[in-house]
């Protein structure tokens, strides 16, 4: 994302600030996909519900 939009709670995934764009950190990302993967995969065994909700008309 630009620098200049951006949210605070992301600064711990921020790996560094390139030409006004921050670059996230792909190794702290990882971990965060696998986390999320597993609960889905959870949820999903266990038959429950998952919505996924897009915020933008691209998604």
């Amino acid at each position: 994302h630009q620098t200049r939009r951006w949210n605070p709670k992301m600064a711990q995934y921020i790996f560094t600030e390139r030409n006004g764009i921050y670059i996230i950190d792909l190794q702290k990302t990882v971990k965060k996909v696998d986390e999320a993967y597993n609960f889905i995969k959870e949820i999903a065994a266990e038959k429950g519900n998952i919505l996924f909700v897009g915020t933008k008309k691209q998604a």
